[in-house]
């Protein structure tokens, strides 16, 4: 679509200054650095900063604007070429035909990138065994299946893995919950990690009253790492139970992992050979408590515990290893919110001291907190139950709306749609790295920017489509769509690729939902003017363009984990 025009216009730049001299990759960068904008008077036009085309053409001076304007010759897409500066930074703004522009857009598919070959690793969610999915693990869960689809749209092989908490004192925590409860096999299995959650709880409460419950606890660690048959297998019945009823939460949010894999498989048993690599190296040493330790930063950091289990850094360390072996990645991020950072920075650390040069690759994409996300009721902070309630909200929605065309509570699978995109939204619409305070009645509004709005937008549009279907579609006719509404949608729909560009450079989410309520604003207010039905060659055109607006909604909202409804 709009990358054909910026692909050519940077080609054309990097021509006149390099004379040919330059490849298919310096193009491609460029073009990444231009930018779509309209003019007052609907001249659209391509900004090139010239800081941007040095850069790309490898030039250890500055670019003299001047050259470009007066060089660059104009031609069937070219119109004109000028100057313009904003605090300092020179841009040449290379303006477009207008017709070829709009013909350009309006005639070229919607698609995502080509293969590269490249492989991204995206580990998002990890939840602890034993542990329902909570809201502490919303954010992962639902910014990371953005970044992992994000980069499928730009031609990755994307690897999404679930590192699941398997591993460490809560595994005697949850068994002794469990001998104090004595759950019946039927309670065990019709609420497994309800079951297995109150198990926890339990226990921790009796840890408050006697800390000598926490020492039992990890007693009962020590012995699963050493592989005690009683822990090994009740340890594998609380895994199994927990994938099941994790899997029925992701499906509802429509997530699915290319695998899951668990901190035990880099127990003490199997990572002799990583605590050899640091011995060797002579990176680790035994502290005054008898603990194993890596100098980080002038801080000892522990890697083995004095009784010799092993710790979330000490299986971090091992996994990263292992990936890197097992899926010969170009990138790989991990999913955890900002608490986090300085546990990422001691991994990334310990594996550059090792020399793998591959640790540059790796990436802590951190993220805030929600606050006040609960249910109506104000029980335990459950993602299953958030999504309930979202549910439940839009079914009661629906009954107090004239205007919906779908009976929720006969269409379950539709209101939960809706429930879940309002949850996604409430999320992607704010900053990653900011904490936000989460609002039923903002998350479920029609006029906001929410959830429900996109999929109003797009069922609108596809409602359209439908009252006016067209037996083909016709080449677009610039002439029929000069009205300053229908060039204001043409305009947005030309800045998806722009908005994709930046959403993939800064892994930003927010970028891309502000522009789609930026886009469905100048649907709606297109569709308030430009009438289709009856109004002949120019309803077609008209047509055509809120088709083209259909789809770009249509991948955006997919991009960002949402399932586009047809009807609501």
């Amino acid at each position: 679509m709009a990358r054909n025009l910026k692909n050519y216009v940077s080609r054309r730049v990097l021509d006149l200054l390099n004379h040919g001299s330059f490849s298919e990759t310096e193009v491609l960068k460029l073009a990444s650095k231009v930018e779509f904008r309209k003019s007052l008077d609907a001249e659209f036009g391509l900004w090139v900063p010239a800081e941007c085309v040095a850069e790309c053409a490898g030039l250890h001076k500055p670019v003299n604007c001047d050259v470009v304007k007066d060089q660059l010759t104009t031609d069937h897409i070219i119109s004109s070429v000028s100057i313009v500066e904003q605090s300092g930074k020179p841009s040449v703004v290379i303006n477009l035909n207008r017709g070829m522009f709009m013909k350009q857009i309006l005639d070229s598919q919607v698609s995502a990138y080509d293969s590269h070959q490249k492989r991204v690793v995206v580990e998002f969610s990890s939840p602890n065994i034993a542990k329902p999915i909570h809201v502490g693990h919303l954010r992962s869960t639902i910014i990371g299946n953005f970044i992992a689809n994000l980069h499928e749209w730009f031609g990755y092989d994307v690897k999404r893995l679930n590192y699941l908490g398997d591993w460490g004192p809560q595994f005697g925590l949850v068994k002794i919950g469990m001998k104090m409860l004595n759950p019946t096999q039927e309670e065990l299995s019709s609420k497994p990690l309800y079951t297995l959650y109150q198990a926890y709880v339990t226990a921790n409460a009796a840890v408050e009253k006697d800390p000598h419950v926490y020492e039992e606890a990890k007693k009962l660690f020590l012995n699963l790492e050493r592989g005690a048959l009683d822990d090994v297998s009740d340890w594998k019945l609380y895994k199994k139970y927990t994938v099941e009823e994790l899997m029925k939460t992701y499906s509802r949010l429509g997530i699915k992992f290319d695998n899951y894999s668990w901190e035990s498989d880099y127990n003490a048993n199997s990572i002799g050979h990583i605590l050899e690599l640091l011995k060797s190296s002579g990176h680790l040493v035994h502290d005054e408590e008898g603990r194993s330790v890596v100098n980080v930063a002038g801080k000892a950091v522990p890697i083995l515990k004095s009784d010799g289990t092993t710790l979330y850094l000490t299986r971090d360390i091992a996994s990263a290893i292992d990936r890197k072996d097992k899926y010969k990645f170009d990138m790989m991020y991990y999913l955890a919110d900002t608490s986090q950072h300085k546990h990422f920075k001691n991994l990334f650390s310990i594996l550059s001291g090792l020399d793998f040069a591959w640790s540059e690759n790796l990436r802590h994409i951190r993220f805030g907190r929600v606050r006040g996300m609960s249910t109506r009721r104000g029980e335990a902070i459950l993602l299953n139950d958030i999504l309930d309630e979202a549910y439940h909200l839009m079914i009661q929605q629906q009954k107090a709306s004239p205007n919906t065309r779908v009976n929720l509570q006969e269409d379950l699978k539709t209101a939960d749609v809706l429930g879940v995109s309002t949850i996604i939204v409430a999320d992607l619409i704010h900053k990653r790295r900011k904490d936000y305070t989460f609002d039923w009645d903002s998350a479920r509004s029609m006029t906001k920017n929410t959830g429900v709005r996109l999929q109003y937008t797009h069922c609108r549009l596809k409602s359209l489509q439908e009252k006016n279907n067209l037996p083909t579609t016709p080449e677009c006719d610039p002439s029929s769509l000069t009205e300053p509404e229908a060039l204001a949608l043409l305009f947005e729909i030309s800045r998806f690729d722009d908005v994709l560009n930046r959403s993939f450079n800064e892994l930003e989410a927010s970028k891309l939902s502000e522009y789609l309520f930026t886009l469905c604003d100048s649907i709606n207010k297109a569709m308030l003017t430009l009438r289709v039905s009856g109004t002949g060659k120019v309803g077609e055109q008209r047509l055509l363009l809120f088709s083209k607006a259909a789809v770009v909604l249509h991948c955006g909202m997919r991009l960002m984990g949402l399932t586009p409804l047809d009807r609501m």
